[in-house]
């Protein structure tokens, strides 16, 4: 008679269809029937997945329904499937964390059947064929090696300041140690009364013991805080029997009128001075009209003088030493036809310079030139090239071939008044292969 459905099932890759619930699946298998007798073109929609998940959750086995197959050819296979209700309470892990482990697949029957179930979790029985006995929903581990069912491990725990022990009913206990700056481990009281000191929102600071440094984040020492406040509190002293600041005709009086802040110095007439100032004319007591000579003006400079007896403007301007008006064209030069007065700016020529190649150099003459400036185009081929110079009068739309030439050209140009600049140049190499044949207007 047929063996129940039993096959080994390796998990290629897994991936999940339930928006991260990874109750709903697709995974990709390697399925091989240990007795030869079943291929994964036999499994069918119902059929049981096992997978050893204690990578995600320690200690725990996992079952599927095959909810579809998606394909199967040869050992490969690939089917969606629903995460066990008989699971509960264990949530659906992430079976990803299960990828290169190997399950088994098997299709419930009315009777025991026995599975092969190699899983990494069973280790310690390398050499043994590890079978597990399904019925409904229970599966019962067994070690054929041993005679029978094996027997359960109950495992406890007994805490310590120091450490941990885990302690099992069938086996040695193991320690479990205090955690240190280079192992992973438990943490002892004193770690966690630090810890519980400390707010949630705070952030580790530095503190700083000097008044330089400029880190930012960094706290001051209470050493440096009170230094800090010493040198404040005998800043505020001194402050405090200094000057206010003086402000001119509020805090500091005026002299006739002019502020005494500042350098400088501000005269005070003499007793003589004062005399003389008392007997000479006051505003307003020289009559109207009166002309007074020149050589009764005492104080007057000697320029002073010159700019009030001089005849017309053109003497009072000599007496001042005063530019007369510019006249353009006449007292000073033009540049290009253009006047130099007034605000603005004139443009002048510039000169161009480069290489003639392969690739045309096209030359805008409307951009070089002024009116009434000469302009030279020197052209130099290399030993070996030849030059083909065009020539274009609407703005580069056509061009006309003027000549070619194998020795250096000078060509010259002069924008007449009223000319709409519009000649273009086009330089190219058509013979030779070097790079060093120049062109220059200056």
């Amino acid at each position: 008679m047929k063996t129940p459905l039993n096959m080994r099932a390796s998990l290629t890759t897994a991936s999940d269809l339930s928006a991260g619930a990874w109750t709903t699946v697709q995974v990709v298998l390697n399925a091989v029937d240990a007795t030869g007798v079943y291929m994964p073109a036999n499994v069918a929609i119902g059929d049981v997945l096992m997978f050893d998940t204690s990578a995600f959750s320690a200690g725990t086995v996992s079952k599927y329904i095959i909810a579809s197959i998606v394909s199967a050819v040869g050992p490969a296979l690939t089917v969606t499937a629903t995460y066990a209700a008989s699971n509960a309470p264990e949530p659906a892990p992430d079976l990803s964390y299960a990828e290169g482990t190997v399950g088994i697949l098997s299709r419930p029957t009315a009777t025991k059947g026995y599975t092969i179930l190699p899983s990494p979790s069973l280790q310690q029985v390398p050499e043994a064929l590890i079978t597990a006995s399904i019925n409904s929903d229970n599966i019962s581990i067994s070690d054929p090696a041993s005679g029978g069912v094996g027997s359960a491990t109950n495992l406890g725990y007994t805490a310590a300041p120091a450490n941990g022990t885990v302690t099992s009913s069938t086996g040695t206990s193991a320690t479990l140690p205090a955690a240190d700056g280079t192992n992973a481990g438990l943490m002892t009281p004193a770690q966690v009364t630090k810890l519980a000191g400390i707010a949630p929102s705070a952030t580790a600071v530095t503190v700083a013991n000097n008044l330089t440094t400029a880190v930012a984040g960094s706290a001051l020492d209470a050493t440096q805080g009170k230094a800090l406040k010493d040198t404040a509190d005998a800043l505020a002293t001194t402050v405090a029997g200094k000057q206010a600041t003086l402000v001119s005709g509020t805090s500091l009086k005026t002299v006739n009128s002019i502020s005494l802040l500042g350098s400088g110095n501000v005269a005070v007439a003499t007793a003589a001075q004062g005399v003389k100032a008392d007997a000479a004319l006051q505003p307003g007591e020289l009559p109207a009209g009166t002309t007074l000579p020149a050589a009764q003006i005492s104080d007057s400079t000697v320029s002073g003088r010159a700019l009030l007896t001089a005849a017309d403007s053109s003497a009072q301007l000599t007496a001042l030493g005063a530019q007369a008006a510019l006249v353009s064209g006449v007292s000073v030069k033009t540049v290009g036809g253009s006047s130099l007065l007034g605000s603005g700016d004139i443009s002048l020529a510039s000169s161009a310079y480069g290489n003639v190649s392969a690739t045309p150099v096209v030359i805008d003459l409307s951009a070089l030139r002024i009116v009434g400036t000469p302009h030279t185009l020197v052209i130099v081929p290399d030993t070996g090239c030849t030059i083909q110079v065009e020539h274009s009068n609407d703005g580069g739309s056509s061009y006309t071939v003027q000549e070619s030439i194998t020795a250096q050209t000078t060509y010259g140009y002069v924008l007449s008044v009223g000319e709409t600049p519009t000649n273009m140049i086009r330089l190219t190499r058509t013979v030779g292969t070097s790079t060093a044949s120049t062109y220059s207007i200056r």
